[in-house]
């Protein structure tokens, strides 16, 4: 059991804190707080519950270490309906920091999956494994994500998992470093915002500027004009022009006049 709490300290708790033993002996719950007495974060959970949640969460394991570059997160079935990644950090990061990073997976690799059958900590409370459900009566436990499909129709264990096997699976993953957290955080961030910018027309030095229409007017003028001039008078001659048209064709007609 040491050797667990030991595992257990290494990956999820601050320096200082640390699971109770008595209550992962017996299963009882215990409400997993990853935040350290400066308010940041070692570790996040996020979790995946309901139909056909193996397949969301092993296509998420794998993107973690193939696109984001990151060591692979600990898998835990969740002793209900789903199953956990358990993300551990070498160094504390602010909560807000970790709220991007959290959402920047479920907008990128989750976006199929209703929020209400996600779990996302520290946003939401979720208990430290390996304990037994309140709800179904079974364990959860972290596994080898080889063993992910054998349980995904049943994503919890009847009996308690051996503390020792625990600890030994728990001792063969890594913490994310800062650098690399930071640079997944980039990576996940949603694309930025692109806004039309308007059309600038090149005017012809020495002629004046002729009013912009709208897309839904248009003015009764017919003809060929062969210079601005002769196309202004028509605008500002044309009775069935907007008094708008009529004044900005005689405003540009200006120039001719002096």
């Amino acid at each position: 059991m040491n050797k667990l709490i030991a595992e257990l300290q290494r990956l999820f708790f601050y320096p200082g804190q640390s699971p109770d033993e008595a209550s992962l002996l017996s299963g009882a719950a215990q409400v997993f707080d990853p935040q350290g007495p400066d308010g940041q974060l070692r570790a996040m959970v996020l979790g995946v519950n309901g139909a056909e949640t193996w397949d969301y969460v092993a296509a998420l394991w794998q993107e973690v270490q193939d696109d984001l570059q990151l060591p692979a997160p600990v898998m835990a079935v969740s002793g209900a309906d789903g199953f956990q990644l358990w993300f551990s950090l070498a160094e504390p990061v602010p909560l807000a920091k970790a709220h991007s990073f959290l959402t920047g997976l479920r907008r990128r690799y989750l976006a199929e999956v209703p929020d209400t059958r996600l779990t996302v900590c520290p946003a939401a409370a979720v208990n430290l494994v390996p304990a037994i459900n309140g709800a179904s009566g079974k364990w959860s436990a972290f596994i080898d994500p080889s063993m992910g499909r054998v349980l995904a129709h049943e994503p919890w264990l009847d009996i308690a998992p051996n503390p020792e096997r625990q600890a030994d699976l728990l001792s063969n993953f890594l913490r994310i470093e800062r650098t690399a957290f930071e640079r997944a955080v980039v990576q996940l961030a949603p694309p930025p915002v692109v806004t039309a910018q308007p059309v600038v027309e090149a005017v012809q030095p020495g002629l004046p500027v002729l009013p912009t229409l709208g897309s839904t007017e248009r003015l009764g003028v017919e003809g060929h004009f062969s210079d601005p001039q002769s196309f202004l008078l028509a605008v500002m001659n044309d009775p069935n022009a907007s008094a708008a048209h009529r004044i900005d064709a005689a405003k540009a007609l200006l120039p001719y006049w002096k």
